[in-house]
């Protein structure tokens, strides 16, 4: 996840709390009105493949899968039972030496559902170890060589896809980009506000103290989400308010701009 935080002119308490965050990537501006924190919400492409939560259960992946990696949400080796369909990792090979590209993604009528995940092999053992842990995997046990982590046996994968193309689907994680200050700016209001959004348009969401009725329909024309926050409200709370909002049943306007970032 990619936040951009447009926010706090000089001398205001959120400016200081800009130049503390980890050196990550976010975006910052300086208004005068207060704080304001866009959110890029989800710049991120994944898939040893992962079914995310937007799955309908249709089933229409699962028979497409040449290595039967695939359980439906009735089997209780599906670490998301009674959710949605579950992609195992410790057996899936993405299609390699079955198809071109994964054909659960091909089948799959929900657009965003299926998402690139990382590699099963050695490198990234600590990832799902962790990730099992967590409970985001289910990986087998086996009677005698215990955890079936890619340190006990790797998978193959499509190696022409980047691993910038297979970060994590980790909601946990905010990264701080840059911070950019306006020089100049028109003076005509609406012609200010054209300018402020369209440097503002790769963020998604919008966080800000108040917006009037005009600013909110020119946000919405950049396809840029406003949400009011209270001044008192650190960055840091802001973040990890959108964080859990992604991670426990995102309202609908939030999952149509998650499911949007996805492949």
């Amino acid at each position: 996840m990619k936040y951009f935080i447009k926010a706090a002119h000089n001398g205001h308490p959120q400016a200081q709390q800009i130049e503390n965050l980890p050196k990550e990537k976010t975006r910052a501006i300086f208004r005068k009105s207060g704080f304001v924190i866009s959110v890029h919400v989800l710049d991120e492409k994944k898939m040893a493949v992962m079914i995310t939560e937007t799955c309908v259960s249709c089933g229409d992946c699962a028979g497409e899968c040449p290595v039967a990696a695939i359980l439906d949400d009735s089997k209780d080796r599906n670490p998301f039972m009674g959710e949605r369909f579950y992609v195992k990792p410790e057996a899936c090979v993405e299609c390699v030496g079955h198809a071109d590209v994964p054909r659960c993604a091909e089948a799959c009528p929900t657009e965003g559902c299926i998402v690139w995940d990382m590699p099963y092999t050695e490198e990234f053992s600590e990832y799902y170890e962790k990730g099992n842990s967590e409970g985001k995997y289910k990986i087998r046990v086996h009677k005698k060589k215990g955890l079936m982590l890619p340190t006990v046996k790797e998978k193959p994968f499509i190696e022409t896809v980047p691993l910038e193309e297979r970060e994590a689907l980790d909601k946990d994680k905010n990264e701080f980009v840059e911070k950019v200050e306006f020089v100049s700016e028109p003076d005509e209001e609406r012609e200010k506000l054209l300018f402020k959004f369209g440097k503002l348009k790769e963020c998604d969401l919008l966080y800000c103290i108040q917006i009037g009725p005009g600013a909110s329909k020119i946000a919405n024309s950049f396809n840029i989400f406003p949400v009011k926050v209270d001044k008192n409200e650190s960055i840091k709370d802001a973040i990890e308010k959108i964080q859990n909002m992604l991670k426990n049943n995102p309202p609908i306007w939030l999952l149509r701009i998650y499911t949007a970032g996805h492949v």
